[in-house]
């Protein structure tokens, strides 16, 4: 992440939102090993030790972790993020995968790269149907969020 500092709120809804810089990172639970992740803002991504632990709470409390990324806005995805979430995701690819809704084909280029150095399971959608889709079949009775079109 660098030197940047977040900062972190937890909102009434239980929603827990990281700031750093222009970024603004939500996270927010759908069941037990379910987490929806919306990641706001123009800038360059960043690896969130905070968001990283988190996740890793919910790994080891529930034995498998199920990570929905909106990452619709996002337009850079650069070495140093993308290096720091492969190096997590290969530690803890045994029980993870993630869904990850891109506009951008350089967010895209990058997490393809995240997934051919972590060997997780990790899918990439750029309709936003399919994306909700996939969130309502592990998390059938959660309020999913509601989300336009970025095809």
């Amino acid at each position: 992440m660098g030197t940047q500092a977040a900062s972190m709120q937890k909102l009434s809804d239980g929603t827990l939102q990281w700031t750093v810089g222009t970024i603004v990172i939500s996270l927010r639970h759908l069941n037990p090993g379910v987490i929806y992740i919306a990641v706001t803002g123009q800038g360059e991504q960043v690896f969130l030790q905070e968001l990283a632990d988190i996740m890793e709470t919910e790994l080891a409390t529930h034995g498998r972790l199920v990570v929905f990324a909106n990452m619709a806005e996002a337009n850079r995805f650069g070495a140093a993020a993308r290096d720091a979430w492969a190096a997590w995701s290969k530690k803890h690819k045994q029980g993870l995968s993630a869904h990850c809704l891109v506009r951008s084909k350089l967010v895209e280029m990058g997490l393809s790269l995240v997934t051919m150095f972590s060997g997780s399971d990790l899918k990439s959608y750029s309709e936003s149907e399919r994306f909700l889709a996939a969130m309502r079949q592990v998390a059938p009775s959660a309020t999913l969020p509601k989300l336009r079109d970025v095809a």
